[in-house]
């Protein structure tokens, strides 16, 4: 169990800089997640903390001990990469006990079947890279990367070559994973839902900074920035007032009370499988989207409608 401080960390290469001034603490046990656009510095800052780059300015701390200085081996911090990073020739079980062997643990076999255990692939432990699923090779990956018994795990983009059906079901296995192994984990990602559904805590990054932190109730229900609003999903934006399309209605007669109202023409109207989206052009060039359930009308492309919602739904943030 520890606890990671990034206290004013710089990175400049050599056109711009790519990390600026970043601070953060990460509890220990934490799933802690850096989201961002690419570009955006988070896999540098994934980088800097594992030791494969050095950070121009700033120290980084993992449970009191500073890691300023260390290779990368020197760490008790292992990563996870996009690629996974196996070695094509060695099994499920080679893969895993390869840093052990390296170290001469002397227990390096069961550690190795309690590992292909954690992620439920004993049955697999003799099959090669080439022969595993996206699912396997992720699975093998992660037991590779326990099986040292870091600290804190880094996980850069580790769903991302995955097909959405799989990425799912891995969602949850991550997560359940994380909870029983209790490592802390730092998980990068450019993947607004995946974000969502792992954090307990986000960290929102944009051109090197950290735009926000919170919970990811906290950073999807009240953003601090447009960009923050607009990139953790969808806005509706009225001037420098914002509302989510999920909480905007629609209908063909003016509602009563005390709700904001938008006239408008329906510009669109897709099925989404879960969901109608509608979209309408109000007469100030506005483009409103209303994102509705089953059995809540239909609206047909050129058709006249009211578009509303609640005022205390509206995120009032500056253009």
């Amino acid at each position: 169990m520890s606890e990671l401080i990034l206290d004013g960390i710089y990175k400049d290469f050599s056109t711009h800089r790519v990390v600026d001034g970043i601070s953060l603490t990460i509890p220990q046990g934490c799933f802690y997640s850096l989201l961002g656009p690419s570009g955006c510095g988070k896999t540098t800052t994934l980088r800097m903390i594992a030791g494969f780059e050095e950070p121009d300015r700033g120290l980084i701390k993992l449970n009191g001990r500073t890691l300023n200085g260390m290779r990368p081996y020197e760490r008790p911090v292992t990563t996870v990469f996009q690629s996974y990073a196996l070695f094509p020739h060695l099994s499920a079980a080679e893969n895993v006990a390869f840093g052990l062997r390296r170290r001469g643990d002397p227990d390096t076999a069961r550690k190795v079947r309690e590992a292909l255990d954690l992620v439920q692939l004993t049955a697999k432990a003799d099959r090669m890279p080439a022969k595993m699923s996206g699912g396997e090779r992720q699975r093998t990956a992660l037991a590779r990367a326990l099986v040292l018994e870091p600290e804190l795990l880094l996980l850069d983009e580790p769903l991302s070559a995955l097909d959405p059906a799989l990425r799912k079901l891995m969602r949850v296995e991550l997560k359940e994973l994380q909870a029983r192994v209790g490592i802390t984990f730092l998980f990068i990602t450019h993947d607004q839902e995946e974000a969502l559904s792992l954090s307990d805590r986000i960290a929102v990054m944009h051109k090197g900074r950290i735009e926000q932190m919170g919970s990811p109730q906290e950073i999807y229900l009240t953003p601090a920035t447009r960009f923050v609003a607009s990139f953790l999903g969808a806005v509706n934006w009225v001037g420098s007032v914002g509302v989510r399309p999920e909480l905007t209605r629609i209908s063909k007669e003016r509602p009563e009370g005390g709700m904001r109202v938008k006239e408008g023409t329906v510009s669109s109207a897709m099925f989404l499988g879960d969901c109608f989206r509608v979209e309408a052009q109000t007469g100030e060039g506005e483009s409103l989207v209303a994102q509705i359930a089953h059995g809540l009308g239909q609206f047909e492309r050129g058709e006249r409608v009211h578009l509303w919602w609640d005022p205390s739904d509206e995120m009032a943030l500056p253009e």
